[in-house]
């Protein structure tokens, strides 16, 4: 009785990474139903749509279906070296773009998200561009933090 008392009185914890990959586990032995795939799409519809433009455009550049991958390793190598030699401005820019897709309404969200999945497919290296510019303020921004 002591036990119950005691383990109501203390606040709830957030559940281990045990716990949620166990969870993750059984919830893949059940099966996944469309309304909750529907559901979680419309909660995260930015990420997915990016998910499925970096899905895109790795394939598009390893194929080389309009341009090669040596853009994309270029770009991101660019993009890297602005983001370390400029931080603040590369923030800046950063920031504005995120805010912007994830402060507009729906209908407009799901159009910057095909509207990456089309550059994905045609320019897959200015995705790529984008993920070194991420990199390099992030690698700038975890250096000086040390």
């Amino acid at each position: 009785m002591a036990d119950n008392e005691n383990q109501e009185n203390q606040p709830q914890q957030d559940p281990s990474i045990k716990d949620k990959i166990k969870e993750g586990k059984d919830k893949l032995k059940e099966g996944v139903s469309m309304q909750e795939i529907e559901g979680y799409a419309k909660r995260y519809s930015t990420e997915v749509f990016m998910v499925l433009a970096i899905i895109i455009a790795v394939i598009s550049s390893i194929f080389d279906f309009f341009i090669g991958s040596g853009w994309g390793i270029f770009l991101a190598g660019l993009g890297a070296l602005f983001g370390l030699l400029m931080p603040k401005q590369a923030n800046t820019a950063l920031d504005k773009m995120f805010e912007f897709s994830t402060n507009s309404d729906k209908s407009m969200q799901i159009m910057i998200g095909v509207i990456r999945i089309v550059v994905a497919i045609f320019v897959p290296a200015i995705i790529f561009g984008i993920f070194g510019l991420v990199a390099g303020t992030t690698f700038q921004a975890r250096t000086k933090k040390d």
